[in-house]
């Protein structure tokens, strides 16, 4: 399975989903020989990431999408997104890009132009029929559960006839909780719009101390992982945040009812975890 970019601007999309996403490893197809490529990187290599940025639009400018396709042999391409808004979401925004409506129409628009939609239920029948396979298919999915997907995307691709899942945790369905990550990211923003007081950068050097972790800046928060990730929770009071009135105020998640419509409408669900682990650091006995 492949992700392939828009070309020439798709790259910083694709990109930065695949460094920052906390799914497993992807595969990324977009080197001149167009071998598969493994890639798992830190939050903080930028230097690395704008040399892969620069890599992919130089040797994507460089072949057609039908040398690129003919030559890798692989007609199937899988985008995926976790959110299209045009509004700021403060609790995605350090984690990975949120796609404007117009860029997503245009994305939509050039994989309508090159490549038939399949729905999950046309996926599993072209693995188990070969057969039933097309030249070009794009399978379109979203992470995560953000309630972006009813209020945004779906009605877009309703409008296009166009299929979708969207991969859900089920600890977040209907507001429950929030993912740490989008916590992390959350706290990162108020202490980059707001600062901190001297007294507010000491308490939370402390907190990390106690992890046997360092703070110096914001973006330290996103380094935060599964195993330490009460620090989030510690250190928001001391920010003057409130995690459990952002989820009522703000309801950054898809409700049941909602996911019924959607489902009423066609788009199908799948399991995306319960709680959305980084299942590299999981032990295999943790991961089932």
């Amino acid at each position: 399975m492949i992700l392939v970019k828009r070309i020439p601007d798709m790259e910083q999309m694709f990109l930065s989903e695949i460094i920052n996403n906390q799914a497993p490893t992807k595969i990324l197809f977009v080197t001149i020989c167009l071998v598969h490529l493994q890639i798992k990187f830190e939050y903080n290599i930028h230097s690395m990431k704008s040399l892969i940025t620069n890599l992919l639009s130089i040797t994507t400018n460089c072949f057609g999408l039908d040398f690129l396709i003919r030559t890798s042999k692989q007609g199937l391409v899988l985008p995926f997104y976790h959110a299209v808004s045009d509004r700021d979401l403060v609790h995605i925004k350090h984690l990975y890009p949120v796609i404007s409506v117009k860029r997503f129409q245009e994305d939509i628009e050039f994989f309508q132009k090159h490549y038939a939609p399949v729905s999950h239920t046309d996926l599993l029948q072209c693995i188990e029929n070969p057969s039933l396979r097309k030249d070009k298919m794009f399978y379109l999915s979203f992470d995560d559960g953000l309630r972006e997907f009813h209020d945004v995307v779906a009605p877009i691709l309703l409008q296009k006839g166009i299929p979708a899942t969207c991969f859900i945790n089920s600890d977040f369905v209907d507001n429950k909780d929030l993912f740490f990550r989008l916590k992390a990211s959350i706290l990162t923003e108020k202490i980059i719009k707001k600062g901190l007081t001297s007294g507010q950068r000491n308490t939370i050097v402390e907190i990390f101390s106690d992890k046997g972790l360092t703070y110096k800046q914001a973006h330290d928060l996103l380094k935060i992982n599964d195993y330490n990730k009460d620090i989030l929770d510690r250190i928001a009071p001391v920010l003057g945040v409130d995690f459990k009135e952002f989820l009522s105020t703000q309801r950054p998640y898809l409700t049941s009812s909602q996911i019924e419509s959607l489902i009423k409408q066609g788009f199908s669900f799948g399991a995306h975890s319960v709680s959305h682990p980084y299942f590299p650091d999981l032990t295999e006995d943790m991961q089932v």
